[in-house]
């Protein structure tokens, strides 16, 4: 099982551009009345989350393969890594 190396993601435009975009989408509720405050929330929240998994992933995954945090996805009924949509498109099948 090959390990796939990571992209670099350029962080100064994409934390200029969604830092900004969660602290109003937090704002709106309390400045203004808003019909479902919950749905900001959830979305600031969700900016959030996307820009941390894209920061902390590639940043502390060679941590997880040094300490042997690596391998083959256990909750997959097949034991080969060829999935299953590869060996449709190797056979001629249709994906639809």
């Amino acid at each position: 099982m090959a390990i796939v190396k990571s992209r670099k993601v350029a962080l100064a435009p994409l934390l200029s551009v969604s830092i900004p975009l969660a602290a109003s989408l937090a704002w709106q509720p309390l400045v203004h009345n808003v019909k479902f405050p919950q749905i900001y929330a959830s979305l600031a929240f969700s900016v959030i989350a996307f820009v941390s998994t894209l920061v902390l992933i590639p940043r502390f995954g060679s941590t997880f393969v040094k300490a042997g945090l690596k391998g083959r996805d256990l909750l997959k009924r097949s034991t080969d890594d060829v999935s299953v949509n590869a060996s449709l498109l190797r056979e001629g099948g249709a994906l639809y």
